[in-house]
């Protein structure tokens, strides 16, 4: 089936497959991902994960005044944390609202509604923790492929797009606090530099995309999803160095937002659990008079929130898509 005319969700007539030739998702008759190389892969990012987070736990432990700390974030109240459980939420929703777009060129049969993408979504973000290379991105393309026709290249198709949109809005916006990080540039004019590219960055995916089979004017708001969804995983940094007593600029704290991102869209290890961590406390020493312990135990704060939250909304998703369809097997 190849992508569709204008249409919420697949509506439309059948036109050409899309040009784009990229590596596609395994059959959903193969294997499955803990099996083969797949699974030997995914099983030793998981082991290199859980090294590397108990490795920053004893780091930030022995750095630090860990009842101190403890005594700190308490008198804060739950409102710090709330904020970054709301954000995370507000992550899930950008997310599914981009996905749904990009795949809904492509003609899934029949649509697919906001609200299970939203529930795709959110049991893909649970599944990825799994020992398993991608189990989040390889389920959703099986349940598709089963309950909406959406051929598996079609979902490489999706997975392309989304991390080309995504590594792209993260490089723009970075060049405005880069450049006050690194060559103390004029904050407004090196911000102003960054909204100046993300607009053009946006004229440019539109341009791009809008000759291509089923995807027309939708393409606008793409660029605008993706830079909503850096400005809240920015949040969730900023409020969680605050609640350990870190206040950081919005130039540290997009930079080390970015770079977090960036290092989970590698997969090396499930969701970028233990690297990312690293990198932000590396990074954030860096870029500011910040104790690299301190800037582990935030980045841990904003992980553990965030594992909580991908948890509740994982089951309610996966509650949700077995009582659609009788508990299919595969649902991610």
């Amino acid at each position: 089936m190849g992508p569709r005319g204008r249409g919420r969700y697949g509506a439309g007539v059948p036109l050409p497959p899309s040009p784009i030739t990229e590596p596609q998702p395994p059959p959903v008759d193969a294997p499955g991902p803990a099996a083969g190389p797949r699974g030997v892969r995914g099983w030793v990012g998981a082991l290199l994960a859980g090294a590397l987070l108990v490795a920053v736990c004893v780091f930030a432990l022995r750095g630090l005044n860990s009842a101190a700390l403890a005594d700190h974030v308490a008198r804060g109240g739950v409102t710090l944390p709330a904020l970054i459980g709301t954000l995370v939420g507000l992550n899930l929703l950008t997310t599914a609202w981009l996905v749904g777009s990009v795949t809904a060129c492509f003609g899934p049969r029949p649509m697919v509604s906001s609200g299970q993408m939203l529930r795709l979504i959110a049991a893909s973000q649970l599944l990825n923790y799994l020992p398993a290379l991608r189990a989040g991105l390889v389920g959703r393309a099986a349940y598709l492929k089963k309950y909406h026709g959406l051929r598996l290249r079609d979902s490489g198709y999706v997975l392309v797009l989304t991390l080309g949109l995504t590594a792209s809005t993260l490089a723009v916006a970075s060049v405005g606090p880069l450049l006050v990080a690194a060559l103390d540039a004029d904050p407004r004019w090196a911000w102003a530099g960054s909204a100046l590219g993300l607009v053009v960055l946006t004229l440019a995916v539109t341009a791009a995309t809008r000759r291509l089979p089923g995807v027309g004017r939708r393409s606008w708001f793409w660029v605008p999803l993706r830079t909503l969804d850096l400005a809240a995983v920015t949040g969730r940094t900023a409020l969680a160095f605050a609640a350990v007593g870190q206040p950081l600029t919005l130039g540290q704290a997009t930079l080390l937002a970015s770079t977090a991102t960036l290092v989970r869209l590698t997969g090396l290890t499930p969701n970028g659990l233990g690297l990312s961590e690293w990198v932000v406390a590396g990074l954030a020493a860096a870029l500011a008079p910040v104790d690299a312990a301190l800037a582990a135990a935030a980045a841990l704060l904003e992980r553990g929130i965030e594992v909580a939250m991908s948890v509740v909304a994982g089951l309610w998703a996966l509650m949700g898509l077995r009582r659609a369809h009788g508990e299919p097997r595969g649902v991610a």
